[in-house]
């Protein structure tokens, strides 16, 4: 028996490289995305599945952590910045805008009240009905935030008013100090989303909190107005695509532009790149989390088995998700950089799920 050992997992080791190498070398490989563009484009023009789509693929996010790595690329957004997302689909990033506004505030003020980090946002998709879907959740979270606004303010005049009826009790009589009081309580509002529409009809929603013109007055110059801009964001949707972003928006337009999961369906990634960085602004961040061939270990048998396996599902894929995911996205960004590496430098890379998914942050010198 102690021989035997051994040899079975011989045996059962000689056989599994054997059927590996079988496979890879006579299973007829495919040329890395054939077919697969075509099928791209075919997904796009029919968009009557999006909410299955995204339901399906709130799913399978969910079971590879990918809502983590979602937020830890938002995080890396610069404070009150313009942001210009591209290709953003129905909006699965909208989550993650949400938490980094909570969790920066926790870190700046001690307050689990989102500051809305963001000064504006602008989504961007070819789809209207993805557009539709991402406009849905933008608003649900500037309504969340509405309502944790409020609560935060009503907190604010409850504490203010307590400090001046403290004030007033010297002076002034008791009745005069409670209709103080009174008048201090009425003037909280209720802050509501305002949504209105721009003269190429894009839907925009407003977050503000009406504001008591006599605490104003009584706040520390700018202190007011300080306050006001962390806690008020702008959400644009509007139709473009990505190989139109240069004619749709002035260069230099943005302080950070966000694209992931979308040069794997674009017809010209490298273009498409250069497009966002066309509409960002000097010291700009280009942040991406893309999927694509497995690298890092070119020449390892792992990375060649699993780009072995993208091959030979890229069509299937494309069917179902609309993307090419075996494209060489790694080598596509990088090379970008090369070329211009004069106005273009790498901050941060990660390579995650056997190098198959890839985070980039990019700056604009």
């Amino acid at each position: 028996m102690r021989v035997r050992a051994p040899l079975l997992v011989a045996g059962a080791g000689v056989f599994v490289v054997g059927v590996y190498g079988g496979a890879l070398f006579f299973g007829g490989r495919k040329v890395p995305g054939d077919n697969a563009t075509s099928k791209c484009a075919a997904w796009f023009e029919d968009c009557d599945n999006a909410r299955k789509y995204d339901t399906e693929l709130t799913k399978t996010e969910a079971r590879i952590n990918m809502p983590r790595l979602r937020a830890k690329l938002v995080s890396c957004v610069p404070p009150r910045a313009h942001v210009l997302e591209v290709a953003c689909g129905s909006g699965f990033n909208i989550e993650a805008y949400a938490q980094v506004s909570t969790t920066n505030n926790v870190e700046k003020t001690g307050s689990n009240v989102p500051s809305l980090r963001l000064t504006s946002l602008t989504l961007t998709d070819s789809s209207d009905a993805m557009l539709e879907l991402a406009r849905n959740k933008a608003e649900r979270w500037i309504l969340r935030s509405a309502d944790a606004l409020s609560s935060s303010s009503q907190a604010e005049r409850a504490e203010q008013a307590e400090q001046a009826e403290q004030a007033e009790r010297a002076e002034q009589a008791e009745q005069a100090e409670q209709a103080e009081h009174t008048e201090v309580a009425k003037s909280a509002e209720q802050p509501e989303p305002v949504r209105k529409d721009n003269e190429n009809g894009d839907g925009r929603f407003e977050l503000h909190r009406a504001q008591d013109q006599k605490h104003r007055q009584a706040a520390q110059p700018g202190q007011e107005q300080r306050r006001t801009d962390d806690r008020r964001i702008e959400v644009i949707t509007r139709r473009v695509s990505v190989h139109e972003l240069a004619a749709a928006f002035s260069p230099n337009s943005f302080d950070c532009v966000v694209d992931t999961f979308g040069l794997c369906s674009f017809d010209d990634p490298r273009e498409a790149l250069e497009q966002m960085c066309e509409v960002l602004k000097p010291g700009g961040s280009l942040l991406l989390l893309e999927h694509g061939r497995a690298s890092g270990a070119r020449h390892s048998w792992l990375a060649r088995a699993v780009n072995f396996w993208l091959d030979r599902h890229a069509d299937e894929h494309a069917a179902r998700w609309g993307c090419q995911w075996n494209k060489h996205v790694r080598d596509i960004v990088l090379q970008l950089v090369r070329d211009h590496n004069d106005s273009l430098e790498v901050l941060a890379f990660e390579a995650h799920h056997l190098g198959t998914t890839y985070m980039f942050v990019l700056r604009k010198k």
